[in-house]
């Protein structure tokens, strides 16, 4: 199987299964939008694939593999953050009641599966609570149970957790690489587009593929957001209100913050004369108002690694930090 970019990490897994020297946990840690979790769902089809030849795991076609792909596997168990169904701009979360959960699932004997998998999306939004019950867990670790956490940010996660886990690194691949990958995917002309939007994250890049209508969104928002951060503070402020009226079940809050810092960081080479001019990417005329000082770009990108970590830890108000961020140039 080739991982394109990654794809020295899957050889490392895979001599650590060939060579029985399976970790009871590891730590997929990297930026989001990556394709970490795919990879970790491979990881679970190759400890468990049923076909004798190790060469040819995982299969695919096996009934092991094709329940994990499926999402029906008895002896795998997918933890994800979720929000409040009253409100879907409430920040995502994982709590005791899911580790709880976790719990009850690996006290089950096993059904068929050679491992017992469990995989924990988005690892940097659990709760204080369930990050110290989960500790628990791995410092006991059942024989034969493999945990595959994924995070975008361990220093959001507790030191005892993270350094109980062995640690592979993810990457997003250089944008020459990505286009590679993407050319013969999408139309030349959303190949641009894509390239620019995703900034060598494979797996965001695939989901706006299979998504177009996000697709779509992420255009229109990075154009209004070029647009509004060169008007007045009252345009900024509508176009805040305006996507908190919407709320949108096709764009988060996470996502939107993405294009920002996209926007920003395509601010700031502009600004270091590391663009030739504003328009070297596909959108066209990117609007940079010539007054936006270097300290100020920096100051709003920093902003925004900040407000993630926010957003990720605590019910703040969204309204002020999106308007506050709108100040900062």
């Amino acid at each position: 199987m080739n991982f394109f970019g990654y794809q020295n990490q899957w050889e490392f897994l895979k001599k650590e299964v060939q060579n029985k020297r399976v970790a009871h946990a590891y730590l997929f840690v990297g930026p989001s939008g990556l394709g970490k979790k795919k990879i970790a769902l491979e990881f679970v089809k190759l400890l468990n694939c049923q076909v004798p030849n190790f060469a040819d795991r995982p299969c695919q076609h096996c009934s092991s593999c094709l329940s994990i792909t499926q999402g029906t596997n008895p002896d795998t168990h997918i933890i994800s953050p979720s929000n409040s169904k009253d409100d879907p701009l409430s920040r995502e979360e994982i709590g005791i009641d899911e580790i709880r959960e976790l719990q009850s699932f690996l006290r089950l004997k096993v059904y068929k599966a050679s491992f017992k998998s469990v995989i924990i999306d988005e690892a940097e939004k659990m709760n204080v609570f369930a990050q110290n019950s989960l500790l628990k867990l791995i410092e006991e670790p059942k024989e034969r149970t493999v945990f595959i956490i994924i995070s975008s940010r361990k220093e959001m996660m507790l030191s005892t957790l993270y350094s109980r886990m062995q640690i592979i690194k993810f990457l997003p691949l250089p944008l020459p690489q990505a286009r590679k990958f993407l050319q013969d995917k999408v139309s030349a002309k959303d190949l641009d587009n894509l390239v620019f939007l995703s900034q060598g994250r494979l797996g965001l890049a695939m989901r706006l593929i299979n998504n177009p209508q996000k697709f779509r969104l992420f255009l229109k928002t990075f154009s209004k957001i070029s647009q509004v951060l060169t008007s007045p503070y009252f345009d900024r402020f509508q176009f805040v209100k305006a996507f908190l009226q919407e709320k949108s079940d096709l764009l988060t809050p996470s996502e939107l913050l993405d294009i920002f810092s996209v926007y920003f960081k395509e601010a700031l080479f502009y600004k270091l004369g590391l663009k030739k001019d504003a328009n070297s990417n596909s959108f066209g005329r990117v609007n940079f108002n010539p007054y936006f000082k270097t300290k100020e770009i920096v100051g709003a990108i920093d902003f925004l690694e900040h407000l993630r970590f926010l957003l990720n830890k605590f019910n703040i108000n969204l309204k002020i930090a999106l308007e506050t961020l709108m100040t900062y140039v």
